[in-house]
């Protein structure tokens, strides 16, 4: 379980209420009209696009606060979409910032025509399936991205090499999953990716062993450390940076951090990690059937 927590700290805001939103915008989100829903979901965070059988979206991106308050961007529009491709047509936009403490109750919203600059949604997908689940990728820098190439392509390529796709949790990009749907798992077809983006995604998992590891001092005292694990895996077998290596038990893991041609190193907890317990000959392994 630990590695799951891993990757929720990884990726979340922590906060302490999910705030139920009650507003009435207009007919819009009253009328029945079937819709599919694609969802980021980052707990108290996140992103909903609703698409409308009748051509119509409702993008909505929000955050709440530990002590209540917080904010919804909501931009409308209209969209096309086929099998492979989703292109989105914003119109305007609904800013709405709900108060804090004693005035949690209250809201203040502002509707606006949607401006690119100031608001700036994705607006073109690809649609990639993999068993009942949809993702919309987008090849834009994600904002939470870690480096300058993170995108929807690349956090999908994380959590697929880490084991963790395509229904155990939800990784940085839309996607539309009907959970435990799926008895048989099929393996993910890579041609549906850009071939630019498929060198991200392992064809195979990798395991690697330590050959060595080192303590490293962090500001706050001999009691705050780290460990740099190295590996004596590298860009020769396939490891890149970013790439995710745990042990068996679950309990040891870390994202590579730098890469030679026949090593690599990454960062280790302190509580988890230590030498007796994790021995040089240890094998990692990027995902653990």
């Amino acid at each position: 379980m630990r590695k799951y927590l891993y990757f929720i700290l990884l990726f979340l805001t922590i906060s302490c209420a999910n705030k139920e939103k009650n507003i009435n915008r207009e007919e819009y989100i009253t009328q029945e009209i079937d819709t599919l829903k694609f969802m980021d979901y980052r707990y108290n965070h996140g992103l909903n696009l609703n698409l409308l059988s009748d051509g119509r979206f409702i993008n909505e991106r929000y955050s709440y606060g530990c002590m209540g308050g917080g904010n919804s961007e909501i931009v409308y529009g209209r969209y096309t979409m086929d099998s492979i491709k989703l292109t989105l047509f914003p119109e305007r936009i609904e800013l709405i910032n709900y108060g804090g403490g004693p005035e949690a109750l209250k809201y203040k919203m502002m509707a606006i025509p949607y401006i690119p600059d100031s608001f700036k949604i994705k607006t073109e997908y690809q649609v990639v399936s993999w068993n009942s689940t949809k993702y919309l990728l987008s090849d834009v820098i994600n904002f939470r991205g870690r480096t300058s190439i993170d995108n929807d392509y690349t956090w999908l390529a994380y959590y697929i090499n880490a084991g963790l796709e395509p229904e155990e949790t939800y990784g940085p990009y839309l996607a539309s999953r009907v959970l435990g749907k799926d008895t048989i798992k099929s393996k993910f077809d890579l041609n549906q990716i850009p071939e630019k983006w498929r060198f991200y995604f392992l064809k195979e998992p990798i395991s690697a062993k330590i050959i060595n590891a080192k303590k490293i001092i962090t500001p706050g005292g001999i009691n705050h450390y780290t460990w740099s694990i190295q590996l004596d895996k590298g860009e020769n077998d396939g490891v890149t940076n970013r790439l995710f290596f745990q042990s068996r038990d679950g309990k040891v893991f870390f994202d590579i951090d730098s890469v030679l041609s026949n090593r690599s190193f990454g960062t280790a907890d302190k509580i988890e990690y230590t030498p007796s317990k994790y021995p040089f000959g240890t094998e990692l392994r990027t995902k653990w059937e």
